[in-house]
């Protein structure tokens, strides 16, 4: 069998080399989960020294993590401790969150892709439902800097929340789910509002004064047609 080498951890030693990568000892239950398939539990105790790693190449870790849990999930969601695992999974994930544009968005989509493929083989969706519902939960709350990068994905709360509805799920989560939602649809709603006003308003510079009224009549009727586009769909998922 080829040896596993990690490009993370190689560009981590390529800048700085740490003795000792100490971290909380909760994510060794990984090692637990994943301790009857040796080759999985060693690429695992890479990747945790190299989440840790204080000179980590976020970007490249971030993929490893994603790439790791996508094509190993089935073996953790079948583990007696998956639920621990499984929040552990994304309490990882939101850590990567910060000020880089570009890695928000890639860690939106680690998000939506991870959610996406355990939705589509969890076998008890009741034992999981607790948790489920804290991730949601975590991402309904999370600042505008950061949620707006989920609508800069392929994926879609439409889309995650269509295929929840498969399964039995609480009021509760419910709730978080129609505020996930709404969330959504107000934050594009008003991306495209300011887009629709930002591009007449150019318009406006090179006009003669008998054409301004067509035009803003033009945007007035732009913007009721997104203030109706969100209502229907606010309704139709409430």
């Amino acid at each position: 069998m080829e040896k596993f080498t990690s490009k993370a951890l190689l560009a981590n030693l390529a800048q700085t080399f740490v003795k000792e990568i100490r971290y909380d000892p909760k994510y060794n239950l990984f090692l637990e989960i994943f301790g009857s398939y040796p080759a999985l539990k060693k690429q695992l105790e890479e990747l945790l020294k190299e989440l840790f790693h204080p000179y980590k190449n976020d970007f490249l870790v971030l993929e490893e993590c994603r790439s790791f849990f996508l094509k190993n999930i089935s073996i953790l969601l079948k583990h007696e401790k998956k639920s621990q695992g499984y929040w552990l999974v994304f309490d990882i994930l939101f850590k990567f969150f910060g000020k880089n544009k570009n890695l928000n968005i890639k860690t939106a989509e680690s998000i939506f892709s991870i959610l996406d493929k355990s939705i589509e083989i969890v076998d008890n969706f009741k034992e999981l439902a607790s948790v489920f519902q804290e991730i949601f939960k975590a991402v309904v709350n999370l600042p505008d800097e950061y949620f707006s990068n989920f609508l800069e994905n392929y994926y879609s709360f439409k889309r995650l929340t269509r295929k929840l509805l498969k399964f039995e799920i609480s009021e509760e989560l419910k709730k978080i789910l129609v505020q996930l939602l709404k969330r959504s649809f107000i934050f594009t709603y008003e991306v495209w509002k300011k887009l629709a006003e930002k591009g007449i308003d150019r318009l406006f510079k090179n006009v003669k004064l008998e054409e301004k009224g067509e035009l803003l009549f033009e945007r007035e009727y732009y913007q009721d047609l997104i203030i109706q586009s969100y209502a229907s769909q606010t309704l139709k998922n409430s």
